[in-house]
């Protein structure tokens, strides 16, 4: 473990000086900003649009356009991005997620916006849900201006396999006694024992342990101590273990071959907890009724969400920073918000948008897209360090997946990964 933090820090080093003294080769084109973002078809799609629109309102600016593929680990778009800044050929604007924002923000890529935004008289932050601007806000300074927010608190459900039970679907007051009541009932065997339907599934585990009373560290901005270890948090985390294997309604990491979202198209999983980006997929041909209802509270009637989100910046090698201002503000505009909210692809960062007849109001799936609306109020962000991809991917998920494969306790796995994370944060 030592030998792994040694070199975290001698990488971290290297590339933040490497970022700091190599400026960006000279575009041919001074009025050219290029645009770096990850996402979707459906997003790539979205992106052309509103470039089509900016290119429109300004003919003088000429958009380049680099999607980066990251597969199932973002972190690819960070090492891409940090890559071309060591190159010389970094983008003038670059999407950022709010948790991948940690690891940008220190190594100082991104612009300070506030001037530019206090020296606007056609702009204002004032409409933005506060707790994802205050993610992009470091003391007092805004790095990023947001274009959505994404809490981990949607849970999809059959509406058909509900009805086959004549069980009632589940509404924004319920808990998690009556997630595990629900999940039973939707939990279905063959004649030989074997599980051929499960009542739930989620990969966000973090939410338990918020639900339940618990934190992952004691201050998320400022995180010096980790809680991962907390009676409260350990409560939690022991309840999504017990999902799968005292209670058995959840599928087990080896159960999910064919993927969660496989079982749920199949009728195989009644119900399952991720974010809103699902939506456009699950829009196209299921063969039967479905919605979606926020994550239940905890025992106590606590709640809290592990969360995404994203937004635009300008990074600091931009040759035309005026031009990316102007292109910036429409890429993180009501216009443009609406062209993902309208697919159901992500909640705008707006709240009077979220609150219109592009989402809360929509008569399009899911339904209650509106409880998405409050939900935002109980998110909570990863901690603000930038060793937490580190000890995600190296502490964490080391000492865990045993846990969640049933290999291991979890009180004991939870100690060990509480020291680890003790003293990377001192």
């Amino acid at each position: 473990m030592k030998l792994r933090v040694l070199m975290l820090l001698i990488v971290f080093s290297i590339s933040t000086i490497v970022c700091s003294k190599i400026p960006r080769k000279n575009s041919s084109n001074k009025n050219e900003i290029k645009i770096s973002y990850w996402g979707s078809f459906e997003e790539i799609q979205a992106m052309k649009k509103i470039v089509k629109k900016i290119e429109e309102k300004y003919p003088d600016i000429k958009i380049v356009l680099e999607h980066v593929s990251v597969g199932d680990d973002p972190s690819k778009y960070t090492q891409k991005i940090l890559t071309e800044a060591a190159a010389g050929t970094a983008p003038d604007i670059a999407f950022s997620e709010v948790n991948l924002f940690v690891d940008f923000y220190t190594k100082g890529i991104f612009v300070d916006l506030t001037p530019y935004i206090n020296n606007d008289s056609n702009f204002s932050l004032s409409d933005y849900f506060p707790s994802v601007l205050k993610r992009f806000t470091v003391d007092g300074k805004v790095y990023i201006l947001p274009r959505d927010v994404a809490p981990f608190a949607v849970v999809y459900y059959n509406k058909s396999l509900f009805d086959k039970e004549g069980l009632k679907y589940p509404d924004d007051n319920w808990s998690v006694n009556d997630l595990l009541r629900i999940a039973k009932k939707l939990t279905k065997r063959n004649k030989n024992g074997i599980i051929k339907q499960y009542g739930f599934y989620t990969w966000a585990w973090f939410n338990f342990i918020y639900t339940f009373g618990g934190k992952v560290v004691d201050d998320v901005d400022h995180p010096k101590k980790c809680l991962l270890n907390s009676p409260a948090s350990v409560k939690g985390l022991q309840f999504y273990v017990d999902l799968m294997y005292k209670y058995k309604v959840m599928p087990t990491p080896s159960a999910l071959a064919s993927g969660y979202q496989g079982l749920f198209k199949t009728g195989k999983l009644a119900m399952y907890c991720a974010g809103i980006w699902e939506t456009p997929q699950l829009r196209k041909g299921l063969s039967f009724d479905w919605d979606i209802v926020m994550f239940p509270k905890g025992p106590t009637g606590k709640r809290g969400f592990s969360s995404g989100g994203s937004g635009y910046g300008i990074l600091k090698w931009c040759k035309n920073k005026d031009a990316a201002w102007k292109v910036l503000k429409m890429l993180a505009s009501k216009d443009a918000m609406k062209d993902l909210a309208s697919i159901g692809l992500a909640q705008p960062a707006s709240r009077s948008l979220a609150e219109s007849e592009v989402w809360a109001k929509s008569p399009l799936k899911p339904l209650n897209k509106k409880m998405l609306n409050k939900a935002v109020d109980y998110i909570v962000f990863d901690p603000f360090t930038p060793k937490w991809s580190f000890i995600q991917k190296n502490i964490i998920s080391i000492e865990l997946d045993p846990v969640f494969t049933g290999k291991k306790p979890l009180k004991p796995a939870l100690d060990k990964v509480t020291a680890e994370i003790d003293k990377l944060l001192k």
